[in-house]
């Protein structure tokens, strides 16, 4: 019998031989190099598939993160916990603490998120190197920026303060932190004013390299939290969202409802899925009784972001909106229930209470609000607005003077503090109220400039103008109560009830032509009004009979401003 002998194909010689040592970095590398392709392209599947190989090849510390980071990229949470822990890694790799603890927290295990990071007190002083131990300060903002989170998660907005101070002392660069601060209501803008401009002065002088970027966000933060700072324009960043939405946000605090929803508008147009903007967009339109609009928007995110909490903020504010109040506070709490960290919703559905007379359960939703959110006065406002509504003047009195307190800008507080003192006839003291409120409105000259006096702005300061011309009257000053009268009057011309009180004013005055052209004129704007046409006919008769009246009873102030 013949013996035929077979010969090897090459790739069968190849697959035979033992591979050489230079083939398993040889793999690595290529593994690696795909890795980092395919997760840059969005195929994380394909990249996971490599990164399992290659912390298969070699184990080390960096290989595996990179491994539990892309299954946390596809929310494979436990798996990404299992690769960390199995390895002992949290425990020795900070960067592996991290990445567990964020894991933990999308979980929603809070417990165990706290136990891995270590919940000791933090210390509000400034960072040092040795404080750091060598590790990055990236690393250790990003470390205190998620413990502050977990603790807002757990309704602890004290030691969620606490944290983000640290993180934002830990790197300035750290927006996430600064934003908790300045606009997450956990700390009041003077006070998160000076906290940042202290952290700013204690923070290491920065290299050459990041000498300009230092500048840049320090007069970002700067304007973030004075509206009196001037907003960062340089040529390549002036249509920038975020300076965008701090010039909408500064027309919202200066009742400037046209120009907000204009540069919300603006923002939207240039990146439509742009969320952060919608709070604010959604309040503008509901002051602007945009209900059309708003349908709109509600129905858009409805459709296209059902799982989000502003999706539900903007079907309530609709329904609200529409004098629905029912209808709105369900989807208020729907919203609350899926983010409770959103205070507008808190004050909706306080709101929505009021509209149906429901005050044990609207001061109920309002403190809540006034709890996960101790930066915010408008809680404590609205409270007090409602004891005034149930007649308990005493607590209104103490809650208006938190917010007037909390916030040295807002005139609302006084002004509603100023119908208090009216009401329980210290007719001295309310003028000091109201004109504490109006030395508030002229504080901001820069928002003056920014929208004139048109608009809410003007209703609003209207409004304390002719409280304070009661006043004066209810004093006898009638010379002081004309001028505010007159004042009152050039912002809103066709104002009937400031025509008739500076019509009475003038009455008591004994200028009868003036009482009579001011009747007159306010007839003209309210001809149906009996009050007037008596007056009138007063004043005529004082003028036949030539014997001027002495004071008259004027109208109790006007109702509280609702800003």
């Amino acid at each position: 019998m013949r013996e035929h002998t077979m010969q090897q194909s090459p790739h069968q010689s190849n697959a035979n031989n033992p591979p050489s040592s230079s083939t398993p970095a040889s793999l690595l590398a290529s593994f690696h190099q795909k890795l980092s392709i395919y997760n840059q392209l969005g195929m994380h599947h394909t990249a996971l598939f490599y990164a399992d190989k290659a912390s298969s090849i070699s184990p080390t510390p960096h290989h595996l993160i990179t491994h539990a980071r892309l299954h946390f990229s596809l929310a494979n949470y436990r798996r990404a916990l299992h690769i960390l822990q199995s390895n002992h890694l949290p425990s020795q790799h900070q960067t592996a603490t991290l990445l567990a603890a964020q894991c933990y927290f999308q979980l929603n295990d809070y417990d165990a998120c706290l136990a891995l990071l270590g919940d000791e007190q933090p210390v509000d002083t400034a960072i040092s190197a040795l404080t750091l131990r060598g590790a990055p300060r990236e690393l250790h903002a990003a470390l205190c920026v998620l413990r502050a989170r977990v603790h807002q998660r757990l309704q602890n907005p004290h030691c969620a303060l606490m944290w983000y101070k640290r993180a934002f002392r830990c790197d300035i660069f750290c927006v996430d932190a600064f934003h908790a601060l300045a606009n997450a209501a956990l700390l009041p803008k003077p006070e998160a004013a000076d906290f940042v401009r202290h952290a700013l002065s204690d923070a290491p002088s920065p290299s050459h390299a990041h000498t300009l970027a230092t500048n840049w966000i320090s007069s970002y933060y700067a304007a973030s939290t004075n509206k009196h700072a001037p907003i960062p324009s340089s040529p390549p960043m002036s249509a920038n969202l975020d300076l965008t939405m701090l010039a909408a946000l500064r027309s919202f605090d200066a009742l400037d409802f046209p120009t907000c929803v204009h540069h919300c508008r603006a923002i939207l147009r240039n990146d439509p899925h742009e969320n952060t903007i919608l709070p604010l967009y959604l309040a503008t339109l509901v002051e602007l009784h945009e209900h059309h609009e708003l349908f709109i928007t509600a129905h858009e995110l409805v459709d296209n972001a059902p799982k989000s909490a502003i999706t539900w903020l903007a079907v309530g504010y609709y329904y609200l909106a529409c004098g629905k109040p029912e209808l709105g506070r369900r989807f208020f709490r729907k919203c609350t229930a899926m983010d409770m960290q959103i205070p507008q919703a808190w004050i909706a559905i306080g709101h929505a209470f009021a509209a149906q007379d429901e005050s044990d359960q609207a001061m109920a939703a309002y403190r809540t609000a006034a709890r996960l959110f101790p930066g915010l006065h408008q809680p404590q406002l609205f409270m007090g607005m409602e004891y005034v509504r149930q007649g308990s003047l005493s607590q209104a009195v103490t809650m208006l003077q938190h917010a007037a307190d909390a916030c040295a800008t807002d005139p609302a507080p006084i002004h509603e503090l100023g119908v208090i003192a009216y009401r329980m006839g210290d007719h001295s003291n309310a003028a000091n109220y109201f004109n504490n409120a109006l030395r508030r409105w002229q504080a901001g000259d820069a928002s003056r400039e920014l929208c004139g006096t048109s608009g809410r702005r003007a209703e609003a300061e209207e409004a304390t103008l002719v409280n304070l011309a009661h006043c004066y009257r209810r004093l006898h000053d009638y010379h002081r109560a004309k001028q505010c009268y007159q004042k009152a009057l050039a912002l809103r011309p066709r104002s009937a009830s400031t025509c008739g009180a500076l019509g009475m004013t003038l009455h008591a005055m004994s200028d009868l032509d003036g009482a009579i052209a001011m009747y007159h004129r306010a007839l003209r704007s309210s001809p149906e009004d009996v009050n007037f046409s008596h007056l009138l006919e007063r004043a005529l008769q004082d003028m036949l009979l030539m014997k001027p009246t002495g004071s008259m009873s004027l109208s109790e102030p006007s109702t509280a401003m609702s800003l």
